[in-house]
């Protein structure tokens, strides 16, 4: 579990954010993108946040699309 001190968000001048980022230890932690359904979350938008925070694992946290729109879940 982790407190609101290890709880942060990342947003470049020009836009480009990350929804929630967990600093674990200094500089290396998770971060994850919050979209309503998989088809939103496009990993080629958050090179800028890959390339700064190299030691940071981002994932994907959404609502599955299913064919018949029976199942909903969150993909980590």
């Amino acid at each position: 579990m982790y407190d609101a001190d290890h709880l942060h968000f990342w947003r470049t001048a020009d836009g480009n954010e990350v929804d929630f980022v967990v600093e674990e230890q200094l500089n290396k932690g998770l971060a994850y993108e919050v979209k309503y359904n998989d088809v939103q979350f496009k990993p080629n938008k958050y090179k800028k946040f890959l390339e700064a925070y190299s030691d940071f694992n981002l994932a994907c946290v959404c609502k599955l699309i299913t064919k018949d729109d029976s199942i909903e879940a969150i993909r980590l």
